[in-house]
């Protein structure tokens, strides 16, 4: 089995690639954080409108 090139530039460039491409992924699969605030229910009610 060949050994891991330690030395050689073009093994970081692609492990930083697949990092980052892995980092990118994991963003897209993971919910966004809601933000706080206050939160507010919508009613709709039938009392107020008037038919016709």
């Amino acid at each position: 089995m060949p050994m891991i090139p330690w030395s050689d530039w073009q093994f970081w460039v692609v492990t930083a690639l697949a990092l980052g491409a892995l980092w990118i992924l994991i963003r897209m699969f993971l919910p966004k954080k809601k933000p706080k605030g206050t939160r507010t229910t919508l009613t709709v009610s039938a009392k107020g409108r008037k038919s016709g």
